[in-house]
């Protein structure tokens, strides 16, 4: 039977769509309290309705998707096959005077569909990520293999990434156990399935909770004071960090994952290094005691 759906997986995905079309339909019709009398032209029309959102659907080419890797754009793209065809046959109506079909009815039965295509392909894709990750940590425990346990620090577009690259390739090598955010309004919400669990200061208590193995630092527009103090916090946990650059980088990069980097001194300064003309330095301390301070220690010593 799974090869069979395999094999077959267009078709059994326009017959769940056809069904959900029906089934939206006939809650319409319940719900407006239409009186049904011929169901033979109900039958015509409702055929009718089936076929012109079949068309857009594949218009928009959404039998090509693997449900698995749909993002937010493809849901749109439902949400606006189903408002299109809720027009054409609207537009049907006023043209062919449909019996049962009229405006009313489309517009309800189409905000009805375009939520259960929406509704249905997310859970589809929520059980198929649940069960990908499922067998890989079974195949890691059978051949002894550890995944990272990994936390994502920033709620926006880079953890975005670094989940979808992550669910899609590397749910071998990291087991994401949430994201930090600063912004009170993300806490407990959910990105991709994976919950914002606190606030930087948390960071600490999270990592020992989750046994932490590895921190990426995902935000990129940061002012470089917030961008030390965070990494301080990272780095006083012990966990190796890992930063993702600048917008420009991720692109030419083509990826989140492939821009993240160890964290440099840069990072933790909050400015650029200062570079020193040592020769002339040298010339200058030469042969005298100086005193360094900086870092939170006072570093003294004297030049030969």
């Amino acid at each position: 039977m799974k090869e069979l759906i395999k094999k077959n997986r267009n078709l059994f995905l326009i017959l769940i769509d056809v069904l959900v079309i029906i089934i939206c339909y006939s809650i319409s019709i319940f719900f407006l309290n239409i009186n049904i009398t011929n169901f033979t032209i109900l039958l015509k029309e409702m055929m009718i309705a089936i076929l012109v959102y079949e068309i857009f659907l594949n218009i928009f080419q959404m039998y090509r998707n693997l449900t698995q890797y749909e993002v937010g754009k493809d849901y749109i793209k439902y949400i606006l096959s189903a408002f299109l065809a809720m027009m054409v046959i609207s537009c049907f109506d006023y043209v062919f005077q449909f019996h049962y079909l009229a405006f009313r009815l489309n517009v309800l039965a189409g905000v009805l569909t375009a939520g259960a295509f929406v509704m249905y392909r997310l859970a589809g894709r929520s059980i198929l990520i649940r069960k990908t990750g499922f067998f890989t940590k079974k195949a890691q425990n059978e051949n002894g293999k550890q995944m990272s346990n990994l936390l994502i620090i920033g709620a926006g577009m880079g953890a975005r990434e670094i989940i979808i690259a992550i669910q899609n390739s590397m749910m071998d090598r990291y087991n994401i156990v949430g994201i930090i955010d600063d912004d009170i309004s993300k806490i407990n919400r959910y990105i991709l399935g994976v919950k914002v669990l606190g606030k930087s200061y948390d960071i600490p208590k999270i990592v020992k909770e989750n046994e932490v193995d590895v921190i990426f630092f995902a935000i990129n527009k940061i002012d470089a004071v917030s961008r030390r103090k965070i990494l301080e916090i990272c780095k006083e946990t012990g966990i190796k960090t890992r930063v993702l650059p600048t917008t420009e980088d991720v692109i030419n990069k083509q990826g989140a994952i492939n821009s993240l980097r160890d964290v440099e001194i840069e990072d933790l300064l909050g400015r650029e290094a200062v570079h020193l003309d040592n020769k002339n330095i040298q010339n200058l301390i030469k042969g005298k005691t100086v005193l360094v301070t900086g870092g939170r220690r006072f570093y003294w010593f004297r030049t030969l």
